[in-house]
């Protein structure tokens, strides 16, 4: 929600607002599925294996960018989640030492300055454990989560770029398949283009008239070409629109990102401090009762 509310378009949408003001909100997000055409996810199949042909430099950079900084936190993640598990195990074998403590307390219960020395070292060694416990679950529920979210935005950002080449790639071929017709029709047009010689034989043994035959050709050309040439304006229109937007979106991302991650260091920083603060006092004020007892 703090990201979408980041964003200077996504906060303003309809649907960001009809989740925040309106108690009818079920019924309006089962209204928004299954919108996506049929043609969308043919298109997305189609064009899975293909790749622009002339990619600009700054969505390249882009690229590079996002898959270096989504190998960076994937890597951090692992680190993360290896350091919760070994923490825990720090604080198993903690609770194995008050319990060793405790029991060596109770054999010293004669001697009142050693067993005050012993329950002052249990005492800190319990608090120890109870604020070693509480940073491992901020790490484990808050950081390493706020790297996951990141992680998912980095991959929803790919997925848009990804959109913006398909539009990309059905402008090149629409553009393709347009210079094609032409240099067809301008073959017939020339009378190099009247195709395969036994195709030819066969057509005027038919009896058909190879002249009328190469017209129609070209009139179909022509049509094609038109209907191409339209086509190919829109989808470079398209195609173009599309980028902008992606461009916009990048830097949008690049902005929230900062903020995110700047905040989540923040936060993390911020929780080791007062941990290690907090020891500090604890364990200054135990080692005062350790050298009255």
């Amino acid at each position: 929600m703090r990201r979408l509310l980041s964003h200077s378009e996504l906060s303003k949408s309809r649907i960001v607002d009809t989740f925040l003001t309106s108690s009818d909100w079920d019924i309006y997000r089962r209204s928004l599925t299954g919108q996506i055409s049929t043609s969308e996810v043919s298109d997305v199949l189609i064009n899975a294996f293909k790749h622009v042909n002339r990619q600009r430099d700054e969505f390249v950079e882009i690229k590079e960018k996002s898959e270096k900084l989504d190998h960076n936190l994937s890597h951090l993640d692992k680190l993360f989640h290896k350091s919760v598990k070994r923490v825990d195990l720090i604080g198993q074998n903690l609770k194995k030492l008050q319990v060793s403590l405790s029991g060596l307390q109770e054999l010293c219960c004669d001697e009142k300055e050693l067993s005050s020395g012993i329950k002052a070292f249990t005492d800190g060694t319990m608090h120890l454990t109870d604020s070693l416990n509480d940073l491992n679950k901020y790490v484990d529920y808050e950081y390493d989560v706020d790297i996951k979210d990141m992680i998912n935005y980095i991959e929803a950002l790919r997925q848009l770029i990804r959109l913006k080449d398909q539009k990309q790639i059905d402008y090149e071929e629409l553009s393709e398949y347009l210079t094609r017709s032409i240099n067809e029709k301008n073959n017939l047009l020339s009378g190099y283009g009247s195709g395969n010689y036994f195709k030819s034989k066969l057509e005027e043994l038919a009896g058909i008239n190879q002249e009328m035959a190469r017209r129609d050709k070209i009139a179909k050309l022509e049509t094609r070409v038109q209907s191409l040439t339209d086509e190919v304006e829109k989808s470079k229109q398209v195609a173009d629109e599309f980028e902008k937007e992606v461009l916009r979106e990048v830097e949008q991302f690049e902005h929230i990102k900062t903020l995110e991650l700047k905040d989540s260091l923040a936060s993390l920083a911020q929780k080791h401090i007062d941990f290690y603060d907090d020891m500090v006092d604890k364990w200054s004020k135990i080692e005062q009762r350790l050298e009255s007892a």
